[in-house]
């Protein structure tokens, strides 16, 4: 039973195969249809007139000629112009205002020598270092840029990372011989 639908379907494969190949020979061979004869016209293109005198000269138009369109808007369902919109309302003033944010300190509250540089990660342009400080004991791996503890990370190298706030810099060391090992 098998073998009789595997080849009912090749049969009907070949034989739609066979007719697609008629069907292609015959429109190939077949004789081109002049249509443009059919009435007595001539075999080249038509060409508008689109010289001054036709009367389909372009010229542009003012937006005042459109007032009928303006006045009735196309894409709205009434075709009535739009509400003129309402006068924006007055600002808002809060009644609790919080305070102002403290100063920004010019003394660092945690000390640069509180820092430690337990590991550095260069991958491409990507630099990470593995940085303790009071607010993290266990470390935490932090990016060129972040900030920590009020202190900014200007610059990751191979064994060193720098830090800076208010324009001091200091430069920590990995494998430093004064870092106490990390909390556990």
């Amino acid at each position: 039973m098998r073998y009789l639908v595997r080849w009912i379907g090749l049969s009907s494969l070949a034989i739609f195969a066979a007719g697609l190949g008629v069907l292609n020979w015959l429109l190939w061979t077949a004789p081109e249809l002049e249509t443009d004869n059919v009435h007595g016209g001539s075999a080249t293109a038509w060409q508008p007139d689109l010289s001054p005198s036709s009367g389909l000269e372009f010229r542009p138009m003012a937006i005042s000629e459109f007032k009928q369109s303006l006045e009735h808007p196309v894409f709205s369902l009434t075709r009535k112009p739009p509400e003129p919109r309402p006068p924006p309302s007055p600002p808002v003033v809060p009644k609790n205002v919080p305070p102002p944010s403290p100063p920004i300190p010019t003394q660092p509250t945690v000390g640069a020598e509180q820092f430690h540089l337990n590991g550095v990660a260069i991958a491409g342009n990507e630099r990470q270092a593995l940085i303790r400080s009071p607010s993290n004991q266990l470390g935490k791996w932090q990016l060129e840029g972040a900030e920590i503890d009020g202190w900014k990370l200007v610059q990751i190298e191979a064994e060193t990372a720098t830090i800076e706030f208010g324009g001091t810099r200091s430069e920590l060391r990995l494998y430093g011989a004064n870092d106490p090992p990390p909390a556990k």
